[in-house]
Parts: structure tokens; C-alpha cells; sequence
């Protein structure tokens, strides 16, 4: 049933009184969620400030554990040649002495083959000390 303000005069008074209550409550209401929403979005860009800086450190900590993999890798790779040049001439050495002990011909080839192979091994080597020498040069600028 629909009431007519000019037959009900309580009604008006209460409807004045009302509509006002309940546009300051919707108000309130609206800053209240403004505020909600505000603040979690400040949180939200706090926590992504602070995604962001645990991303940097973990970068900056993946590229020092990497420059040290590269450091040991290099050193690693420079000792193996370093022992495998001093095996190729120990065996070059070896097989020279047997072939002067049993002056056999096929010793001599062996001997020869031996001194190539550590010829080739130190020419590869020398070619690397090279790059390795401008690289270093290179990235001290």
C-alpha cells in the first residue's frame, strides 16, 4: 500500500528526517569504502615495492654466484689445459728416449707424432692466452 504524504503528516516528517539519515549513511558508507579500497592499494604497492626489491638482491646475488661459476670454470679449464700440456710432454719426451733406446724407426714416427700433438696443443693454447689477454684488457676498458 502506497501512502500519500499529505494524507499521513507523520509520515512526511519521518521521510524528512530519513532521507537525510540515509544519504549521510550511504555516505559514510562510500568514504568508508574509498578508504578500504585506498589503503589496500597502498598495501598492494608496498608489497610490490618490496617484490621488487627482493628481486634486485636475488638478481645481484644469481649474477655474483654466476661471475664466481665463470671465475672457477675458467680456472678449471686453464689448470686441465696446464696438466694436459705437461702430459702431451711427457709423453713426447717418453716416447722420444724409447725410440733413441731402440733406435726403431716406428719408435722415431711415434716421437714425432707425440711432439705434433704437443706442438698443436701448445699453438690452440697460445691462441687462447691471446683472446684471454684482450678480453681481460677489453673489459678492464
Amino acid at each position: 500500500m502506497i501512502y500519500q504524504t499529505a494524507a499521513n503528516p507523520n509520515l512526511q516528517v519521518v521521510l524528512a528526517w530519513l532521507q537525510p539519515a540515509l544519504l549521510a549513511i550511504v555516505g559514510i558508507i562510500t568514504a568508508w569504502g574509498i578508504g578500504l579500497a585506498k589503503s589496500r592499494g597502498e598495501r598492494a604497492e608496498q608489497k610490490a615495492e618490496h617484490v621488487a626489491e627482493v628481486a634486485a638482491i636475488s638478481q645481484a646475488a644469481a649474477e655474483k654466484q654466476s661471475a664466481t661459476i665463470l671465475n672457477v670454470a675458467v680456472a678449471t679449464h686453464t689448470l686441465v689445459n696446464s696438466q694436459h700440456g705437461l702430459a702431451l710432454a711427457t709423453v713426447y719426451e717418453q716416447a722420444l728416449r724409447i725410440a733413441q733406446l731402440t733406435n726403431d724407426p716406428a719408435d722415431f714416427a711415434k716421437a714425432d707424432e707425440a711432439k705434433k700433438n704437443l706442438a698443436d696443443h701448445e699453438a690452440k693454447q697460445h691462441a687462447v692466452d691471446i683472446r684471454d689477454a684482450k678480453d681481460a684488457k677489453d673489459a678492464k676498458g
